[in-house]
């Protein structure tokens, strides 16, 4: 084969080599909840989302979905003329997680009720060594008669 047709070749394969490796389109989807199904052990939910995908390699991109989904439990489903290549999870490390005010609201008042059992508890256990130490005293003292400065010193050492 002669150089000439060498690069002949080459120019008339390259352009499709180019259009095999182009990247696939990436579409980000906002999902709406249609049902959920909770369980003693986690829960199910069921999302719909409507678009029309381009003709070609497309990546679909599920946003605010909970940091807690189970990546083996993720499926797609879709009516109409296409093929799904592959489902992948992946977590957004640079997007804030978002709190809603209601979660945010309840798990600071599960923060404070945390703290005030402990402060409790805390007292509890105070109170009791108080009263511990009260009756120690009381037995101590005797019931007739008191104590000499020398048998408290023997007492306490």
């Amino acid at each position: 084969m002669t150089s000439t047709n060498l690069i002949r070749l080459i120019v008339l394969i390259l352009p499709f080599h180019l259009q095999a490796q182009e990247k696939p389109i990436e579409t980000n989807l906002k999902s709406k909840i249609e049902a959920v199904t909770v369980y003693l052990q986690g829960a199910q939910i069921e999302r719909k989302a409507s678009f029309t995908i381009p003709k070609g390699k497309t990546n679909l991109v599920l946003t605010n979905l909970s940091p807690f989904i189970d990546p083996a439990s993720i499926s797609v489903q879709g009516k109409g003329n296409f093929i799904t290549l592959s489902v992948n999870h992946r977590r957004n490390y640079l997007e804030k997680e978002s709190r809603s005010a209601e979660v945010a609201r309840l798990q600071d008042l599960s923060e404070l009720t945390q703290d005030s059992i402990i402060l409790e508890q805390s007292l509890l256990t105070v109170w009791a060594e108080e009263e511990q130490f009260l009756r120690e005293n009381r037995n101590i003292k005797g019931e007739a008669t008191g104590y000499q400065l020398e048998d408290l010193q023997a007492i306490g050492a």
